[in-house]
């Protein structure tokens, strides 16, 4: 672990060399493959996209991994309220075509216009765009010099760390 986990923060890890966890690394051009907002710091509950749903889990699931935590949190008036916005969260369907969309380079600057569209609907969700919907959420700007949280990529938030 670099640095320690703050409660409404978030994390960054490399979850392996399996063939999506590198097929997002490749794509999306990162050292990280996988970002996941910190519910509570105390005792390891984190919020984080997977492929089967968003779900809320623990951070000791990467304990035998380098993870890297950010410097700043979300601001809510009530800790309970990092909890609701996470249930809102939980179950958010994977994001498959936007890391496609996010990897696409056609030319500078030009990505389908379709396949934006697609990757701005909200209700689909890969790990860093839940991340930063998050941040912007509760007013934290997380979304790393992009327009929108849904152009957010792993590499991203961890380069925003470092």
């Amino acid at each position: 672990m670099i640095n320690k986990p703050l409660t409404g923060g978030y994390g960054c890890v490399d979850t392996g060399s399996n063939f999506f966890s590198q097929a997002i690394k490749v794509l999306t051009r990162s050292n990280y493959s996988h970002a996941f907002i910190v519910l509570d710091a105390d005792s390891g509950e984190i919020l984080e996209a997977e492929p089967e749903g968003a779900r809320i889990s623990n951070l000791s699931e990467y304990a035998h991994r380098e993870l890297i935590f950010s410097k700043d949190a979300v601001k809510p008036s009530d800790a309970a309220e990092i909890m609701i916005e996470a249930e809102k969260l939980k179950g958010t369907p994977y994001g498959f075509t936007d890391i496609l969309y996010l990897g696409l380079e056609l030319g500078p600057g030009w990505r389908p216009k379709w396949l934006l569209d697609q990757v701005l609907d909200e209700r689909n969700m890969i790990c860093s765009q839940m991340v930063a919907y998050f941040g912007h959420e509760f007013g934290t700007d997380w979304n790393c010099g992009q327009p929108d949280a849904q152009l957010v990529t792993p590499g991203m938030l961890a380069a925003r760390i470092r």
